[in-house]
């Protein structure tokens, strides 16, 4: 096997067959690789989703939901929609030009709501939000009926607003559209600071990279977190040894967090990743008291700030051991450790072996 594995097998190595260390260990990660292979013989994928696109759509919504959800349906890069199917839908099976003039073909018409796990709608520029095809209104009521999850994606919104969906529901938005939303829906209720929000079984994303931060939630949910993280890990990484936030959000393994303070006091904690402050430091940049911040992390997460914190440095740590040639002693010091020794023994007690034995080892598969 290539010394790169892929990385839902690298993960399969790192928190089950390592901590075995016996031949039980070797037996699991074999059947679980068959298991994925023999699910390719299924009917019916884990996750389906409907799109519904309207005149001069984002062309990225829609690209940047679809990779996601390839790169999760299959092994390696093979594009097989195993894991994973979608569907391009508009009234009467007409191809929909995008907002950049690139046109899409539908697969089919409009299909019953049943077929899918979810129906995303893409919205069109706001000059055309008049002009979507009158089908389109009732067949989301139709979805909403069956419940199945509806998403409306960049101005998706507008259009469900438009369809009488969104009256008792917290829209989210990209801060652009903020203005025309109020003037069109007075009174309706909308927030500016999420990649999503889901409520009572519709999801609104305000479009660009937010569409992937849904994406990888929704194949988490329906196909497990191996799944969500092998996409993302397909679409982001390079083998160039370059930092970034997609990449640091790879090695944090980040999920979706909703609560807005905790979702800034990690972004403060990976910000600081190098140089790790006090708990104290981050309690205070809130308006917080340690113990409240304490609260909140034992509420959302069932830990504590100290234990989460250690932890992110040592996933991004191994994320450098395995993706990168850098020194274990570079390592240690990139993520905020005052000494090697320290580093070492906080990976062992964390992953079940010391840096050096976990690298030799994954380099011999």
């Amino acid at each position: 096997m290539a010394r790169k594995l892929e990385f839902c097998v690298s993960s399969w190595v790192f928190d089950v067959l390592w901590p075995a260390r016996n031949v039980q260990g070797w037996r699991d990660l074999r059947l679980g690789l068959q298991g994925l292979a023999m699910r390719e013989a299924r009917s019916k994928p884990d996750l389906n989703v409907g799109f519904i696109l309207c005149p001069e759509f984002p062309l990225m919504s829609l690209t940047g939901f679809v990779e996601a959800l390839r790169h999760a349906a299959d092994i390696g890069d093979k594009s097989r929609k195993i894991l994973c199917s979608w569907t391009i839908m508009s009234p009467g099976r007409q191809s929909v030009t995008s907002s950049c003039g690139i046109s899409i073909p539908a697969d089919s018409g409009l299909m019953p709501p049943d077929k899918f796990d979810c129906v995303a709608i893409i919205g069109p520029l706001l000059r055309n939000i008049d002009a979507i095809p009158p089908e389109i209104h009732p067949y989301l009521r139709q979805v909403q009926t069956h419940e199945r999850l509806l998403a409306g994606l960049c101005t998706g919104s507008f259009v469900l607003a438009d369809a009488g969906l969104m009256d008792q529901r917290n829209a989210c938005l990209h801060p652009y559209h903020a203005d025309d939303y109020r003037s069109r829906h007075p009174g309706l209720r909308f927030t500016l600071d999420r990649d999503f929000v889901e409520d009572d079984g519709i999801v609104t994303v305000p479009g660009g990279l937010s569409v992937i931060s849904f994406a990888t939630h929704l194949i988490s949910k329906f196909c497990g977190q191996e799944r969500a993280t092998k996409a993302v890990f397909q679409m982001t990484m390079s083998d160039r040894e370059v930092e970034s936030s997609v990449k640091r959000i790879v090695a944090l393994g980040r999920q979706h967090i909703t609560n807005h303070r905790l979702r800034r006091a990690i972004t403060l904690m990976e910000r600081d990743l190098q140089a790790p402050g006090t708990i104290a430091d981050i309690a205070d940049t809130l308006g917080m008291s340690e113990r409240q911040l304490e609260r909140l992390f034992r509420e959302e997460l069932q830990t504590t700030p100290k234990v989460f914190w250690i932890d992110m440095r040592l996933r991004y740590g191994r994320w450098y051991l395995f993706n990168t040639e850098k020194a274990v002693t570079e390592i240690a010091y990139l993520t905020g450790f005052s000494d090697c020794a320290h580093f070492i023994y906080q990976f062992r007690k964390r992953f079940g072996a010391t840096p050096g034995k976990l690298r030799k080892a994954v380099q011999q598969i």
